[in-house]
């Protein structure tokens, strides 16, 4: 019961038993305190380079809103981010014929920079008012519930 805000930045999907640290934040967490998250989403999305990169699973917003409900958070905001950038990763890996560990997001250029920028910028503007079904990762903010919301 000393933390404001806790962040598990792509950690939960390496993890084999995520309530576990889940747990941990509802411990050090003040009531009321923010839990932010970013995991992978979509099993479709799989591939070598999940593999590579150690992960367990890539998640689902049902998934993550039970593990959540189950370790006392609840989620205020919980959307898919980064969807302007599946089709380019599903292309990229599908143009790799599974040879080589595709991140997606392994391109030096000033202007996929620039326009990376601009697409996230337009979607950051739009998740003020929806939240996205579709994107390369679920961006989550919840709280630890009070003792008054758990009864």
């Amino acid at each position: 019961n000393s933390v404001d805000v806790m962040c598990f930045l792509d950690v939960l999907e390496l993890l084999i038993e995520p309530q576990r640290a889940l747990h941990e934040a509802a411990r050090v967490l003040v009531p009321g305190g923010r839990l932010v998250i970013n995991v992978p989403a979509h099993r479709w999305l799989w591939s070598e380079a999940d593999e590579v990169l150690g992960h367990v699973r890539r998640y689902t917003r049902a998934l993550l809103r039970q593990q959540l409900a189950d370790t006392g958070f609840r989620p205020v905001l919980l959307t898919h981010v980064f969807s302007w950038l599946v089709g380019p990763v599903l292309l990229k890996r599908r143009l790799s014929g599974g040879r080589v560990p595709e991140l997606g997001l392994d391109q030096s250029s000033v202007s996929l920079d620039r326009a990376a920028m601009v697409l996230t910028s337009v979607e950051r503007a739009l998740l003020a008012r929806v939240t996205s079904p579709l994107g390369t990762s679920i961006l989550c903010v919840a709280v630890k519930a009070q003792v008054s919301d758990r009864n």
